[in-house]
């Protein structure tokens, strides 16, 4: 991203600071579908990934005071809107085998240069373990440290890397039966 479009951002937020609804929308525009794409991620369905990210949006214009840098507001976004799937996943009790449904729009690249599409890794995380399939999303796909994870789950640090681990290996082992 350029400084011109961090400085449009920042200059949105401040906008929506002094309570003009036209720079509410404008945010809207420009982070509704990346937020929708990581709520589609950790939310099996589009309709509860949808109201998810609607949560989020208004969660973060009614915390906006708690932000101190109008140029973070991108990642202030995303933590919310992943605290707010986490929150949802805990309220339902999903499982995490009903977890991560679909990727990016794009080729995904998974360790050692395996390039796949993403029909067949998404088959492949399917077919993880329950419990490293959410770790696997939220380092390797959202770019969370392992002490976020284990913060925001709930589980020790170790536990992160050691099912990230597992999810990577098993993935290797199934995406290479594929070739």
């Amino acid at each position: 991203m350029n400084s011109a479009e961090i400085d449009h951002k920042a200059e949105l937020v401040n906008r929506c600071r002094k309570g003009e609804k036209s720079a509410h929308y404008g945010l809207y525009l420009e982070y509704a579908d990346a937020m929708f794409s990581i709520c589609n991620r950790l939310i099996p369905n589009p309709t509860d990934a949808e109201e998810i990210l609607q949560d989020a949006f208004v969660k973060a214009y009614t915390k906006l005071n708690k932000l101190k840098d109008n140029r973070k507001f991108g990642g202030w976004l995303k933590t919310i809107t992943i605290n707010e799937c986490l929150n949802f996943l805990k309220k339902k009790k999903v499982a995490y085998d009903e977890l991560s449904q679909s990727f990016t729009d794009t080729e995904e690249m998974v360790d050692d240069g395996i390039q796949i599409d993403r029909e067949t890794l998404r088959e492949a995380i399917n077919g993880l373990p329950k419990g490293s399939r959410i770790i696997f999303n939220l380092y390797l796909i959202e770019g969370y440290k392992h002490k976020e994870i284990a913060r925001m789950l709930g589980i020790s640090e170790s536990t992160s890397k050691s099912q990230y681990a597992r999810a990577k290996q098993l993935l290797k082992e199934n995406l290479s039966k594929k070739k």
